[in-house]
């Protein structure tokens, strides 16, 4: 399955943020869009994600316009934004839950606690987020990488508030996800190092 995007343009308010965007991602690719603050990259994951209507061009996936059946498709696409969207009374475990809820997904909490290890989170598993540290609270929404099942991700920043090795199992989310057929669009100031042989390219907007 295959996204295409073509003539894409988006605005803010009165200011035109990019028109006429065109690429096409396939099955085990990943896409950097990368540009300057204000250029739009956060908006381009908003728009492929649904939630919000491009000024003009259309988004396909799988060969179906996305505005046709917004609800259906939205289930294939995972959207990590930068800032992290948790309920703080909640636990890390209670908010994977409710989010991949939303997507159709029942995961049983053995697998989120050990998603939440991996991810150097063991012993949080049971405290309310507001507890967490910042870069405590963007590992938990990086956990639903590892436990997704949809094709599509789309990550805002997803190396901010990470040391080294947060860094390095980010990258090795991203590789298993491309070598099982998944698409990957990330924004990002440099690109996320990948394995040697990854199909990965750099889209740079508001240039």
């Amino acid at each position: 399955r295959c996204l295409d995007v073509t003539g894409l343009a988006c605005e803010r308010g009165d200011l035109l943020l990019f028109e006429e965007l065109s690429f096409r991602l396939g099955a085990g690719e990943a896409l950097h869009v990368a540009g300057r603050n204000g250029a739009g990259k956060t908006s381009l994951l908003h728009l492929i994600a649904g939630l919000g209507w491009p000024l003009a061009g259309e988004i396909r996936w799988a060969g179906r316009d996305t505005r046709a059946d917004p609800l259906r498709w939205r289930n294939d696409f995972t959207l990590i934004a930068h800032a992290p969207m948790l309920k703080d009374v909640l636990t890390p475990v209670a908010n994977l839950r409710f989010a991949l809820a939303l997507q159709g997904q029942s995961v049983d909490a053995k697998r989120i606690e050990s998603a939440l290890e991996t991810l150097g989170l063991a012993g949080c598993e049971d405290l309310p987020c507001r507890s967490l540290s910042a870069g405590q609270k963007r590992r938990v929404s990086l956990a639903r990488l590892l436990l997704s099942s949809t094709p599509v991700w789309l990550l805002d920043e997803p190396l901010t508030a990470l040391d080294v090795d947060g860094r390095a199992i980010i990258g090795q989310a991203i590789d298993r996800h491309l070598a099982d057929g998944g698409l990957v669009i990330y924004t990002s100031h440099h690109p996320v190092p990948l394995a040697d042989g990854a199909r990965q390219s750099t889209l740079e907007i508001g240039r």
